[in-house]
């Protein structure tokens, strides 16, 4: 009878510690992160669209670098130089 307790509490002990640390399911953002992109996209098209240079480059990072349509550079170094 002790065996089969042990071992009734060992596979309950078993299962609650695997359910428990098993990794949650990923959120899906997807939705919501496209609104916000799209968001974002129509911000920046209405302040190009008034010439706020200022606003305009609000949008970009302190250390973006643009480059030119038609650049046909394809390595980092010819991009750098």
């Amino acid at each position: 009878m002790k065996m089969q307790t042990a071992l009734s509490l060992l596979l309950i002990t078993s299962a609650f510690l695997t359910t428990s640390c098993a990794p949650s399911a990923p959120v899906d953002n997807r939705v919501a992160d496209a609104a916000a992109i799209q968001a974002l996209d129509e911000q920046w098209s209405a302040t190009a669209a008034r010439n706020d240079l200022t606003g305009t480059v609000a949008f970009y990072a302190d250390d973006a670098v643009l480059l030119p349509p038609q650049r046909t550079d394809r390595h980092r170094w010819q991009i750098d130089s």
